[in-house]
C-alpha cells in the first residue's frame, strides 16, 4: 500500500510540471472518477476533451481516462473507464456514463450509471459471464451515479 501511495504521489508531482490539472472533491452515490462515496480527485487534460484522472476515497483508489462531450454551455456528457483497488477487495474495471450540469462555476451535479466489467484477484479474472448463476454475479450489477462535485 505504501508503494502505491508513493507511485501516485510521484505521478501527481511529475504531472503538475507537465500540465495544469484540476483538483476536485465529490460526494454521493459513486462518481465518474470511480466507485467512491466520497473522494479527492486529480484530473488533467491530455488531449482535447480527453482526461486522465486519479481518485482516492472511500472505498477505492482508482485511475482512468474519461472523454467529455459538451451539450451546451452548462452541461456535458462524460464517458469513463477506470481501474481501481477497492479497499480490502479485488481490483475492478468499471465503465461509467454521466450527464453533468453546472450549478455554479465550481459546483457540478452529475447523474448516470456505472457498470463493473471485470474483477481481478490473484491473477484470476471474473466477469458477469463467468459468475452467471452464482451470488458472485451481484458485484457486476450496474449501479446509479448521483453526486455533487466541487472543483478547486
Amino acid at each position: 500500500m505504501k508503494s502505491l501511495i508513493a507511485i501516485i504521489s510521484l505521478l501527481l508531482i511529475s504531472n503538475q510540471t507537465i500540465a495544469q490539472g484540476q483538483w476536485s472533491i465529490d460526494a454521493g452515490i459513486l462518481s465518474i472518477h470511480g466507485p467512491n462515496l466520497v473522494s479527492l480527485n486529480y484530473e488533467t487534460e491530455i488531449k482535447e476533451n480527453v482526461y486522465w484522472h486519479i481518485s482516492a476515497g472511500l472505498p477505492a483508489i482508482v485511475t482512468g481516462f474519461s472523454k467529455s462531450y459538451a451539450d451546451d454551455g452548462n452541461s456535458r456528457k462524460r464517458y469513463s473507464g477506470t481501474l481501481g483497488k477497492v479497499l480490502g477487495d479485488d481490483w475492478m474495471l468499471h465503465f461509467s456514463w454521466t450527464k453533468e450540469q453546472n450549478l455554479s462555476v465550481k459546483l457540478i451535479w452529475a447523474w448516470g450509471i456505472s457498470v463493473p466489467i471485470l474483477s481481478i484477484d490473484d491473477f484470476q479474472m471474473e466477469s458477469i459471464f463467468s459468475t452467471a448463476g452464482s451470488i458472485d454475479a451481484a458485484q457486476f450489477i450496474p449501479l446509479p451515479i448521483l453526486n455533487l462535485r466541487y472543483d478547486f
